[in-house]
């Protein structure tokens, strides 16, 4: 029978204009409008890398 156990050793997250999770739902409750461009220094990476097709996983579709 196999092992099937799954460990989670950590979990990170980028929130528009919010430094926690809890600031982000904050800001949905307070319907602050926080989009912005991305760009490499918010993503942390040249933001085209992360550009997919729709219905693709782990992507986003628009940088602009």
């Amino acid at each position: 029978m196999a092992n099937n156990d799954i460990a989670i050793i950590g979990m990170s997250g980028l929130f528009p204009e919010s430094k926690t999770l809890e600031e982000f739902w904050q800001n949905l409750v307070d319907n602050k409008d926080c989009r912005s461009f991305a760009s490499e220094k918010k993503m942390g990476r040249d933001p085209k890398s992360f550009l997919g097709e729709p219905g693709g996983d782990d992507s986003f579709y628009c940088i602009n």
